[in-house]
């Protein structure tokens, strides 16, 4: 007869004398559901440390992402939506204080994990996946071969990302691409995408001032300031969201 059946509130009401004989099977019980949860508990743990630790190794793919990310000019972002999951990932896979179960609770009162639960491996294996996919994404439009032309212009100091570029691979980027990286990608792809406009506004300033004072420095500067920042304007108005630079009419 099963522990249950024994506990039925029918039989136990009319003959009281039995509950004695009920400690000692509830004492094996609760011995091996004890030890079934500390092993239960003990390798759930586990398994989440393992998690984290993926997750932690995962983190400089992520930081390298958001830094392409920046990088208007490659294009739209992507991955979008990656660091607030990686974030929310990894805030769930946070070790249990305890080792052992307290002697009368029946979960740990700590994390209060209960059977069949399970550590999120899919959702880990998931997000590096679609990680590793993004950063391939950005590789990709690095690799093409009009931002290649633009970052050998770069000289010496694109040198070894270029090297990685040609190798393939996000780990190896990942290790390269730091701020000053960016900050450099991004002046030259901006630049090669910058409109070049003629300005009249040096002969100009020859014509209105042939002969100029000393006292005239101040007022002809103003002038020329002026006039530059009109013919960036109409630039602008001629070239919505494009830079642009001017080049003096000769």
């Amino acid at each position: 007869v099963s522990l249950m059946e024994r506990m039925a509130p029918g039989p136990l009401l009319e003959e009281p004398n039995l509950w004695p004989s009920l400690h000692p099977m509830f004492s094996f019980f609760q011995a091996r559901y004890r030890a079934f949860y500390t092993g239960f508990h003990q390798q759930h743990q586990r398994e989440v440390a393992q998690l984290r630790v993926e997750m932690e190794k995962a983190l400089p793919k992520l930081l390298a992402l958001g830094r392409l990310n920046f990088i208007a000019e490659l294009g739209p972002a992507v991955g979008e939506g990656l660091k607030r999951e990686y974030h929310e990932i990894l805030s769930s896979l946070n070790p249990c204080i305890h080792k052992e179960l307290p002697a009368d609770d029946p979960l740990c009162p700590a994390c209060g994990l209960a059977a069949p639960a399970t550590p999120p491996s899919a959702r880990v294996d998931s997000i590096i996946h679609r990680l590793d996919g993004a950063l391939a994404q950005q590789q990709a439009r690095l690799s093409s071969r009009a931002v290649r032309q633009i970052l050998q212009s770069g000289g010496p100091r694109l040198e070894q990302f270029l090297k990685v570029l040609r190798a393939g691979g996000p780990s190896p980027l990942v290790g390269v691409l730091d701020d000053e990286v960016v900050a450099f990608l991004r002046q030259l792809l901006a630049e090669s995408q910058a409109i070049t406009v003629k300005s009249s506004s040096l002969a100009e300033l020859q014509q209105k001032y042939p002969h100029l004072e000393e006292s005239q420095v101040d007022e002809a500067l103003a002038w020329l300031a002026e006039e530059l920042r009109h013919s960036f304007q109409a630039a602008y108005n001629q070239n919505p969201g494009k830079p642009v630079r001017l080049t003096w009419e000769q």
